[in-house]
């Protein structure tokens, strides 16, 4: 953050090969000038402080609202996942709502978290309870892609049943073979029931809008079963809304399925429709931004229960061929991308599937050499390594296929020394590890 001509404005350093540059975000403005004990109100509450944040010419200023004493890591995220923003920001953020709140923070360490691939601890924001989860945030992206699930509650002859936590899985050989499915865990109910509502009236007095109530009660299926029985009803109506503004809606839709018997019955309703919306909305042809990567999220946690699982796995060939569609991805799009990229490489895995391995050694180093975001880059390469892992007795065949690629062996090898931050050197030693498996 620099004080430029009276105001305040928030840059991003960019990675340009072995060059970079300072990519200007926008004007921050509002922070320095709340009075003392004066509140500000924001979407229906008061809060200290309300920032406003200007991120686009010609585009309303984004607020980001802020109360003394909160965790402003919490509210970092929060205000990058509602609008979207690179994840990348989050330090930059956080360190402006100190300067300007002036509050001081002590970053929590705690013995009980480990970082899944480096091993070290890293600030844990305490976010309350989410239905026996921990909601972990990204040690370097401020993702929350990352979380461990539950294990699977099914019979051992299900896929999910052999879901083993993170560290088990890579106890012995570093940071492959994966073996349990990674999710998307983070968002505030109440913040998509406030975008619902919004959007509702958008849709005027036609068939697609529905009452407040309806909302409200639909809304719940993001904490778990609701008891309207109704609301499900409700969600898939609100699935034919039209592209730039169903969202918030497919966000209900990755929090509900979360959920073991939410899971199951969206997935059985309508003949399982819900993996036709995702895939339309994880089509290269899909040009909001905000639903292809809210539809990869939404793939990525339905892994987490059999019948998601199965229905991923069952339409896995037609996903992989939108995955190859896809161009231009903001950084959380290519990490949303990779995320569920190697969650089908898991599955794939499990089910022993000769021909999803000959199809995965293709596509995941294709796309993996038009990814630009290194955090992206490191999952998909532990993906390859997964691959690799579990192909057993069609390993030779993987990697031969693999070695047979030029662009991504070019791609390891530009990957294969030490980079500029932690996140650069966690893919380093990655790439190191799956240089000795090829």
């Amino acid at each position: 953050m620099i004080r430029e001509n009276g105001g305040v404005m928030a840059y991003s350093w960019v990675e340009e090969g072995d060059t970079g540059h300072w990519e200007k975000i926008g004007d921050v403005m509002g922070g320095v000038e709340n009075k003392e004990g004066e509140k500000k109100k924001y979407e229906g509450k008061e809060y200290d402080f309300v920032f406003s944040v200007d991120v686009e010419d010609g585009k309303p200023p984004l607020k980001l609202p802020f109360n003394k004493g909160d965790d402003p890591y919490v509210a970092a995220h929060a205000f990058l996942e509602k609008h979207f923003l690179p994840a990348d920001y989050l330090e930059q953020v956080v360190d402006f709502i100190l300067k300007n709140s002036n509050e001081q923070y002590v970053p929590k360490l705690t013995a009980e978290y480990q970082d899944p691939f480096t091993g070290s601890s890293r600030h844990t924001p305490s976010y309350g309870q989410n239905q026996g989860q921990t909601a972990a945030l990204d040690p370097f992206t401020g993702a929350n892609a990352y979380t461990t699930s539950k294990p699977s509650e099914a019979a051992s002859n299900s896929l999910s049943s052999n879901s083993n936590s993170l560290n088990q899985g890579s106890r012995s050989s570093g940071f492959f073979p994966q073996t349990s499915y990674r999710s998307f865990d983070m968002g505030d109910p109440g913040v998509i029931l406030n975008k619902l509502k919004e959007f509702n009236q958008k849709c005027g007095d036609g068939s697609q809008r529905v009452d407040d109530r309806q909302l409200e009660e639909m809304v719940k299926v993001a904490n778990g079963l609701p008891s309207d029985p109704n609301a499900f009803d409700t969600l898939f109506k609100l699935l034919d809304w039209p592209d730039d503004i169903i969202f918030p809606v497919l966000d209900v839709v990755r929090l509900a399925v979360k959920h073991k018997k939410n899971n199951e019955v969206i997935v059985s309703m309508n003949n399982g429709i819900i993996v036709e919306k995702l895939k339309h909305y994880t089509n290269g042809c899909c040009k909001v931004t905000s639903n292809i990567i809210v539809s990869l999220r939404t793939l990525s946690n339905l892994c987490l229960h059999e019948p998601g699982e199965l229905l991923v796995y069952n339409n896995r060939f037609e996903l992989f061929e939108n995955f190859t569609s896809l161009s231009e991805l903001t950084k959380a799009g290519q990490v949303a991308l990779a995320t569920c990229l190697l969650n089908v490489t898991i599955m794939t895995g499990k089910q022993k599937d000769e021909l999803g391995f000959s199809v995965l050694a293709q596509v995941l180093p294709d796309i993996l050499s038009r990814l630009t975001d290194p955090e992206a880059q490191f999952r998909l390469y532990v993906a390859v390594g997964t691959l690799i892992k579990t192909a057993q007795l069609h390993g030779a065949a993987v990697k031969a296929k693999l070695n047979e690629n030029s662009n991504f062996l070019s791609t390891m090898q530009s990957h294969s020394f030490s980079g500029q931050n932690e996140l650069e050197n966690k893919r380093m030693n990655c790439v190191k590890q799956l240089s000795a498996l090829l």
